[in-house]
């Protein structure tokens, strides 16, 4: 039985979010590195991030579109820098973060983004199978080479997280 005049208790998270204390904001004075970050979601990631207070180190393999990924973010006020980076070779990546560390004495997140996928039907092998070669040392071995790039200045530092980004395609097989 409800008395009159009666209103359900608001629960505090929704308190809390209206008044805006007590928020955290585990992004602000981060350096973060994003592969991939020329464009799609790694330009997305890195413009959220950078507006959110965040350092961001940059690659790509398209050097235009990392340089225009970096002018857009410093245009609206972030911190962005960036170089040319093929994820299947582990020295380019090693060199990005290199790069991070020089610039912002650290790496707090590195998030492997890049990535491709072949729309190749397997009838098509004999076609398709350079594309293919070039998935799996994208999508693959350009994961492995970002988490060892990143992996010694961050236990070196005590601290650091991973982020391996992967499409749908990780979830549904296509043929």
């Amino acid at each position: 039985m409800r008395r009159s005049g009666y209103k359900p208790a608001r629960p505090v998270w929704v308190m809390i979010l209206e008044q805006g204390k007590y928020m955290h904001d585990n992004v602000s004075g981060k350096t973060i590195v994003v592969t991939g970050a020329g464009g799609g979601f790694g330009r997305l990631v890195a413009q959220k991030a950078a507006a959110r207070g965040a350092r961001v180190m940059l690659g790509d393999i398209n050097a235009q579109a990392v340089d225009s990924t970096v002018a857009e973010i410093r245009a609206a006020g972030g911190v962005a820098a960036g170089a040319v980076a093929e994820v299947s070779d582990l020295a380019a990546l090693q060199f990005l973060v290199a790069k991070a560390l020089e610039a912002h004495g650290g790496i707090d997140v590195m998030v492997n983004n890049a990535g491709t996928m072949p729309l190749a039907m397997f009838a098509d092998h004999k076609a398709a199978y350079p594309a293919w070669q070039k998935c799996i040392d994208i999508n693959f071995k350009g994961v492995l080479n970002g988490m060892i790039a990143a992996y010694d200045p961050m236990i070196a530092a005590g601290r650091g997280q991973i982020i391996n980004i992967s499409s749908i395609y990780g979830n549904f097989p296509v043929i």
